[in-house]
């Protein structure tokens, strides 16, 4: 998070992110104050108001940077290539997966009731945007492009990403992606990334 920031920024940033996502595990977020997050973090209200104007304004920051890396992992597997055969699809096109599950800390808000407001929505919606903009391939090399069938596959991707978060994350990144690529009803049988 945060990289083109100074390093000293950008430790007391991640700090209060970090503390932040404690704070609304434990309490709720509807429950967090701004003085709940400087007194965990062990800062000033004027450090914090120094870099954010509110608890919605550190939300902002937070989901924004979390789903512009969730985009930029998901796209660096499909970058370089031309259509790639689901079933050889290598470990760099898990680097979604991978992201999610570095970040695990984030995503896991998602599995709590009092969380950041939209949250779930917000990241159904970048989810679905993303694979949004891959191009499939069907087995008799025919250009897949059955809305209802893509919205099928990406619902039923969606859910089972959810249920990993929610189950705490019990396979390895590779795991899950190996389990998804083996399901049986995806008839696609090459992928890329649209231009």
């Amino acid at each position: 998070m945060f990289e083109v920031l100074d390093r000293r920024v950008r430790r007391t940033k991640l700090n209060f992110c970090n503390h932040f996502i404690d704070l609304i595990k434990e309490k709720g977020y509807s429950n967090v104050s701004v003085k709940d997050i400087v007194d965990r973090a062990d800062y000033n209200r004027s450090t914090f108001y120094h870099y954010y104007k509110d608890k919605e304004d550190l939300t902002e920051e937070l989901v924004t940077e979390m789903f512009k890396k969730m985009e930029i992992s998901f796209k660096q597997g499909y970058s370089t290539m031309d259509y790639v055969t689901i079933r050889e699809l290598t470990p760099k096109y898990y680097l979604f997966y991978e992201h999610i599950y570095e970040y695990k800390k984030f995503y896991s808000l998602l599995r709590y009731e009092d969380s950041i407001p939209g949250l779930l929505t917000n990241f159904m919606d970048n989810f679905r945007a993303l694979y949004k903009v891959l191009v499939y391939k069907t087995d008799e090399k025919e250009i897949l492009t059955d809305e209802f069938y893509r919205e099928y596959i990406i619902y039923g991707l969606f859910g089972l990403i959810l249920e990993w978060i929610k189950t705490d994350f019990y396979l390895t990144p590779i795991e899950l992606a190996e389990n998804i690529i083996n399901i049986p009803y995806l008839r696609i049988h090459s992928v890329k990334l649209a231009h």
